[in-house]
């Protein structure tokens, strides 16, 4: 079973009401090639879309820093704090600048991902970046006040989580 999709299953789990939470999915199998491809698609969704889309909430025509940066990955761990220190310098409120914090945090783990080592040093990071991005997927849900598309990224992500098997 895959640890980066059930900790990210259980934790918007967690965040959904009780009439949401078990139309989740079920995890799927894990290796270590397979378990990083699924870390890296669960933090650019966090990042490039769910938090994009609550920086952007309520502010029309505005690019954000989450949606400059190109496809995640461990190299780009550092541009991903950029960001967030971007999105936090245009004032937001306290619901985004929670999402920045967990944005950094996302960036902090990816740059630690050593590609030439077994993951298996690293899965406590890749595990933390999935509650981070399940995290992310209920307070941008709460910018966006919309509990129903919460629910649909999250059966989105897990059906993606579990496709890369």
């Amino acid at each position: 079973m895959s640890e980066v999709a059930e900790h990210f299953r259980e934790a918007v789990h967690a965040g959904l009401d009780a009439e949401h939470q078990e139309l989740l999915g079920v995890p799927a199998a894990t290796d270590d090639a397979r378990e990083l491809r699924r870390v890296l698609l669960l933090a650019d969704r966090a990042v490039r879309e769910w938090a994009a889309q609550a920086a952007a909430h309520e502010r029309p025509g505005r690019l954000t820093g989450y949606e400059r940066l190109a496809r995640l990955t461990p190299e780009l761990g550092r541009a991903v704090q950029e960001a967030a220190i971007a999105e936090q310098k245009t004032g937001p409120d306290a619901e985004r600048e929670l999402i920045a914090e967990m944005v950094w945090g996302i960036g902090e783990r990816l740059a630690g991902i050593d590609m030439q080592a077994s993951l298996a040093g690293s899965q406590h990071s890749l595990d933390h970046v999935a509650v981070e991005a399940a995290e992310i997927l209920i307070a941008a849900g709460r910018v966006l006040g919309d509990p129903g598309w919460v629910l649909t990224q999250a059966g989105d992500a897990l059906h993606d989580l579990t496709r890369h098997q």
